[in-house]
């Protein structure tokens, strides 16, 4: 039985979210292939992260691994209907990617949108460890917690993996691979669908 506390944040209580996101991503393919330097991935990368964070902390479905007070890993859901702010996603990659390289990276962006299911579901955009925290079973505790909302509400879920290692621990959830996403030099995206249960 899993005994990690797992917990939605609480309004003014973002950092417990960004904090092991930004960590868990910085080695993350697709986020190093839109922030290549480490500079601004470091500057922009938490404002990201705090775009994705804010519609799902407002729908109570912004989970994290209590440790000691802090966070070890966190997970961002979107319940059906709820978004981020995509203007304010826009704003921040063009403050922070060169010139020369953002339509590619919005180019990303714009093939995501294209495969994203039009059918209502819950959507998984975000998910990682504390690289210090990696391997203690703080992602499967993630998605237990969120499952099992998704499941009451017997929906469908849907999220892509950046990274293949990934592959076999979203696949032991019930996800299953539907295609690729890939939009000029960026790595590989799986998307992944889960049926309602």
């Amino acid at each position: 039985m899993d005994t990690k506390k797992v917990r939605a944040a609480p309004a003014g209580e973002e950092s417990l979210i960004i904090g092991p996101l930004v960590l868990g991503f910085a080695t993350d393919p697709i986020g190093r292939f839109i922030f290549r330097d480490a500079n601004d991935f470091l500057r922009a990368f938490p404002k990201v992260v705090g775009i994705f964070a804010q519609p799902a902390i407002e729908a109570a479905s912004a989970f994290y691994v209590e440790t000691g007070g802090g966070s070890a890993a966190a997970a961002i859901w979107y319940p059906p209907g709820v978004s981020s702010d995509s203007e304010a996603m826009a704003g921040t990659l063009a403050e922070a990617v060169p010139a020369s390289q953002l339509d590619e990276r919005l180019g990303l962006f714009g093939a995501m949108e294209e495969a994203h299911p039009t059918e209502a579901h819950w959507y998984l955009p975000m998910i990682a460890a504390d690289p210090t925290q990696q391997g203690q079973g703080h992602g499967s505790a993630l998605l237990r917690k969120a499952l099992e909302r998704v499941d009451a509400d017997h929906a469908p879920a849907y999220l892509e993996s950046s990274n293949e290692a990934n592959l076999p621990l979203y696949q032991r959830f019930g996800f299953e691979i539907t295609g690729e996403i890939q939009s000029g030099s960026s790595p590989k995206l799986w998307p992944m669908w889960r049926s309602a249960r």
